[in-house]
């Protein structure tokens, strides 16, 4: 929407789901910005937000689970659609 109309959509959200699908997140604590940048770069520090209490989406936790085990999953891969998409090529 920004390109097309000029327009910038600010969404406020618990939901890390939802932020997966967001052009850049900002994760705030106590008022304060604590991290900020894409979802590729703030949902790969699984440690990180876990630090932070944040509930992990399930596709963020197959995916950890899967590269635990070996398999290679590209951490942009925030959806069950981009694992399964990894999965099958």
């Amino acid at each position: 929407m920004h390109e097309e109309y000029g327009l910038t959509i600010i969404q406020v959200t618990h939901l890390l789901e939802e932020a997966a699908l967001a052009e850049r997140v900002v994760v705030m604590e106590r008022g304060k910005v604590i991290l900020d940048g894409s979802p590729e770069m703030i949902l790969k520090d699984i440690e990180r937000l876990r630090e932070l209490k944040l509930a992990l989406p399930e596709p963020l936790q197959l995916a950890a689970r899967l590269r635990d085990a070996g398999v290679p999953i590209s951490s942009a891969s925030l959806t069950i659609e981009a694992i399964v998409e990894e999965l099958v090529h």
